[in-house]
């Protein structure tokens, strides 16, 4: 079997008795950030969380 891709421990393959392509898949990251109008050395944006 041919692994396609692999994550978290699950993988994805292709085999001549099967063939499963990947489709449809998508990730997204968002960063969470503060504004600041601090004038006294800090950064403008800090960032939160991701």
């Amino acid at each position: 079997m041919a692994v396609m891709a692999s994550w978290n421990g699950k993988t994805w393959g292709v085999s001549c008795q099967r063939i499963a392509a990947l489709n449809g898949i998508s990730h997204s990251v968002e960063l969470d950030t503060e504004n600041s109008d601090d004038k006294a050395g800090s950064p403008a944006t800090k960032t939160k969380a991701l």
